[in-house]
């Protein structure tokens, strides 16, 4: 799904840096925390984290490879994750750095190997707030072209689907989910970049941009309606 090239520079063409927020088709849509829960099912509530900088404190580098990683490991710019000794933690850390929305999705930094190993100690962080914030941060980078590389691609493709359904190629048929699945995995199944990793892959094509530009857009306020989150902790039931 992160091969979407097209159809996030189309997204990224409708940000708006001074209101932090797309326009689409004259209605403003921003990203919301929410938005990032109800797609990604990250814990809305805990600790809270900048991801833009480096996370002050805690152990350095030298010292996070000694302890948690295998002898002679070594990076310049931070922790190969192939070299954690704990299969926990190596999850926990690729999961780090996809949330960070890392360029290099195989090398953890210093402080994402941080936070990964206070995840790994039981610390809850408030993610979905970090990302929402960092998203929009990432967005306003690209549309001023200072970014080569979007790390949250899957998380702004699934959004625009979500919160716009005329965005949906009309071809393209969506499985319905469980209640309690989050709603970015059914958008992952059938945008994947090859034909072995979802059940068809989705092309944005020229045709299809040129169909979007005689429609009129309707955005859906609360696309998550229906998803049940009995006994999930960060979601309280009134």
């Amino acid at each position: 799904m992160r091969g979407q090239v097209r159809f996030l520079e189309w997204l990224v063409e409708r940000w708006n840096v001074q209101e932090q927020c797309f326009y689409i088709g004259g209605h403003q849509l921003e990203i919301e925390p929410s938005d990032v829960y109800f797609l990604t099912g990250l814990p809305n509530r805990g600790e809270q984290l900048n991801l833009a900088g480096t996370r002050p404190g805690g152990q350095p580098l030298d010292s996070l490879r000694e302890d948690w990683c295998t002898r002679g490991a070594h990076h310049s710019k931070g922790i190969e994750i192939k070299h954690i000794t704990l299969p926990e933690l190596k999850v926990i850390a690729f999961t780090v750095t996809r949330i960070c929305g890392a360029a290099a999705l195989h090398i953890a930094s210093g402080s994402q190997m941080r936070m990964a190993i206070d995840c790994y100690q039981g610390t809850i962080f408030n993610w979905c707030e970090a990302v929402s914030a960092h998203m929009k941060s990432q967005l306003t980078k690209a549309k001023n072209g200072r970014l080569k590389t979007f790390g949250y691609g899957p998380i702004v493709v699934s959004f625009a689907l979500e919160r716009v359904p005329m965005l949906i190629p009309q071809q393209l048929t969506v499985d319905i989910l469980g209640p309690r699945e989050p709603k970015l995995i059914q958008w992952v199944a059938v945008m994947a970049r090859h034909p072995d990793e979802g059940a068809a892959v989705v092309r944005f094509s020229d045709s299809y941009f040129h169909w979007l530009e005689d429609q009129l857009f309707v955005i859906q306020d609360f696309p998550y309606a229906g998803m049940d989150f009995r006994g999930d902790p960060d979601m309280v039931l009134p």
